[in-house]
Parts: structure tokens; sequence; C-alpha cells
């Protein structure tokens, strides 16, 4: 690449808005650099990648997404993670993996690729190409067990997060040694791909998206992975507070806001609890919700509901966070410095909510728990302390700078590859 600072990056993003925020905050930073850069995604993001001025190309249209979102993922807590890969990761393998290739016949070597987790076929056909690549983890669990050297099992994490990433490493292989070797299936014509190895390679390169007071390095983890920070971003990607938001903000206290995710669907016995819980503590409440119909039959008055508001505005004028445990979501908190109780669904966001509660900014209440809600949330609000350690946790938010080590690490990783 002879050390010239504008190689081209293709980004690569399968999932939700909590996996896209990320990517996009990266490829606006690297934008910002003078890098020509592309993110490759579902459809129904065309509009927010777009909108902040970076190349797009679809791998997905929105009928899968809806599809995906709406299916047996997000509503069959015992088999959302094959719904996941059946409706979520799999229809985007081989559409990414042949844009890969076509972004590299456009550049030649001389380009960098970034996939986030589940962006298998970008990661793949990457590998194959020998392109520089650099694998985007946005949360600790993304990393664990990636080290074949150390049992990723019960003894590393208990109860429903061993199953998890057990079965997400599981699936990779899956895909990989399966559809991939025998070419068939919605990866036909991939095989060229696939080598003997394993599909979760060691030596690749890693960044964790992530600073280490969150979480420390474990032995589980790659070793050629680097941490910078949580790279938060929304401005010029979703509208300003609105007028009703901001009428009700200056109405009374600074409420409660609920939030179960971008696109998780069937929430009701979320808000039901969530409402309970400020119910409890005497807190109005502002919903966050696409679905109108997860919600409670019944409102308080005192409840204002909203399909989207920008966090970095909205957060600070909040007096608690109530929500599902996405990693957006949980550094958003952390920057705001609020309290945070967490109700966590399924994937990675158990493993989220350990990391604040480890750090004493958070309490989960397990969503299926009989456990009395009200009480929990109103003695944690109570809890001698939490206001400085929430503070702090927001001090250390802003002290942290990700993007200069983020723009070092891509050029780093991009620059040094053996282009042949």
């Amino acid at each position: 690449m002879g050390g010239q600072a504008d190689f081209p990056i293709l980004l690569s993003c399968v999932g939700t808005m909590g996996d896209l925020m990320p990517v996009l905050a990266t490829g606006k930073l690297m934008a910002s650099a003078g890098h020509p850069v592309e993110i490759m995604a579902n459809e129904v993001f065309r509009d927010h990648i777009e909108r902040s001025g970076i190349g797009f190309h679809p791998i997905g249209d929105k009928p899968a997404f809806d599809a995906f979102v709406g299916g047996a993922a997000w509503r069959d807590k015992d088999s959302g993670w094959a719904a996941f890969l059946r409706e979520g990761i799999l229809p985007c393998v081989a559409p990414a993996a042949h844009y890969v290739e076509t972004f590299a016949a456009r550049h030649g070597r001389r380009c960098l690729i970034v996939p986030n987790n589940y962006s298998y076929g970008a990661r793949w056909a990457a590998r194959a190409a020998r392109l520089p690549l650099l694998n985007l983890a946005i949360q600790p669990g993304m990393l664990r067990g990636l080290n074949p050297a150390q049992a990723c099992g019960i003894d590393l994490l208990p109860g429903e997060k061993a199953s998890y990433w057990r079965s997400m490493r599981a699936a990779e292989s899956y895909l990989y040694k399966i559809y991939g070797k025998q070419g068939t299936g919605s990866t036909t014509g991939l095989a060229h791909l696939f080598r003997e190895a394993e599909p979760c390679d060691p030596d690749e390169n890693y960044l964790a998206l992530f600073p280490e007071w969150f979480e420390c390095p474990s032995p589980d983890w790659p070793d050629n992975f680097q941490q910078t920070g949580f790279p938060l971003i929304d401005t010029g990607v979703v509208e300003p507070l609105s007028d009703d938001v901001e009428a009700f903000l200056a109405a009374g206290a600074d409420p409660v806001g609920l939030f179960c995710g971008s696109f998780m669907q069937e929430a009701t016995l979320f808000f039901e609890r969530g409402l309970e819980a400020c119910r409890a503590a005497g807190k109005r409440s502002l919903i966050i919700s696409r679905y109108p119909e997860d919600l409670p039959s019944s409102l308080p008055d005192d409840c204002l509901v909203v399909s989207q508001a920008p966090f970095g505005q909205l957060l600070p004028r909040l007096s608690a966070l109530i929500h599902h445990g996405g990693i957006g979501t949980v550094a958003q908190g952390m920057a705001a410095g609020l309290p945070q109780l967490i109700m966590p669904l399924r994937f990675e966001q158990p493993d989220n909510a350990d990391g604040i509660v480890r750090l004493g900014g958070g309490r989960v209440v397990p969503l299926g728990d009989s456990a009395d809600v009200g009480t929990i949330f109103k003695d944690f609000l109570a809890q001698d302390g939490l206001s400085e350690t929430c503070e702090k946790l927001s001090a250390s938010m802003r002290l942290e700078n990700p993007f200069n080590s983020t723009i070092k690490i891509m050029h780093r990783v991009a620059t040094a590859h053996d282009i042949g």
C-alpha cells in the first residue's frame, strides 16, 4: 500500500441497528480521515448510512430483514440462536462474499476489509483473497473462545452465556465446513473461499470497540487484538428531539427511559415490568419503541411513547435507564451518568449487563424472574454512592478518545499487510 493514507475501506455489518451504529461510527471516522469508505448492510439501513455521507451496498432486502426481526430469533429463547443463524446470518453470506471480491477487483489488494462479528461471508472472502482484514468486536463476548488453546464452556461463562458463545462458535464452524466445503444451500458457488483451517483464526487482527476499564483482556481472547473505546454517535443518523419530547421533558421531573432495542418485537412483558419499576420509584417514564403493538394496553398518564430519539441528546435529560442490555445502550447510559436497570432478553445481553453491574452502575433483573422489580429498582436508586459511581463512569467516557487510536490501528493493519 506504499503507506498511502487514502486506501479504500469496506465495512460489513450483519445484524440490527445496535450492530450497525459502531460500524457506522467507524466508517464516519475513517471517511473524515480521507479514506473512501463503503458499508455493506441490509437495505433497511441505506438511509442511515447514506445520510452520514458513507457509500452503501445492500446485502439483503427489507422483507428478509422484517422476517428476521419478527421471527423466532427474538421470540424463542431456546432456539433463538439457530433462528438468528438461519434468518439473519445465512442469507447475507454469499452477497457479502461476492461484494468483497468485487471491491477487491476494483481496488486491487490496496484496500482494507472490516467485518463485524456476524459478517462471515465478508471475513471468509477477505481471508481467501489475502486482503488486509480487521475484525470488529463491539462487545467483550465477541472475543470469547476465539483462542483455540482455551476451552469455551461452563468454566468461562455461566449458564445461558456459555451456551450462547459456544453456539456462536459452533454455528460459524457449521457454515464454514458444511455449506462452504460442500458448496450447497445458500452459499452455493463459494467453495473457493474455504481452506483446510478453522473459521476462527487466532492470528487475524481484531479491534475491540470497548475500553480496558470496561473489561480487561482474557486468556481466551485472540492474540492479535487492540482495544480502543466505545464509538458513540447518533447525530445525523436520527432526527433531533421532537417537540413532543421537549414538552414532556419540560413538564416535570426527569423521567426514566425504557428501551428494548431498535428492532425488538413482542416485548410487552419488558415494558410491563419497566413501568412497574417506574411506578414503585415514583418516576415518570418515556418509552422508545418502534412497535406500538408491543406496549401494554394501558399506559400511565405520566408516560410518553416515541418511536425513536437520539440518545446523545435524550439520555442526559433522564434520571435513569431501563433497557435490554445492548452494548450501545450500556455505553450511552454510562456516558450520560445514568443508573441502569437491565432486563436482558437473549444473545450477548446478559454478558453486557454483567459489565455495568461489575462497575457499580447497574442492576440486573432477568425478564422472566418473579422478583419484585419495583422494590429492586426503588432500592437501587436509593443506594449510597450510586450517583457518584455513575458520574465517575461518565467521566471515564468523556476522558477516552477512541478515534485517534482506531485510525492508527487501521493504518497499521492496512500498511503492514503483505500484498505480494
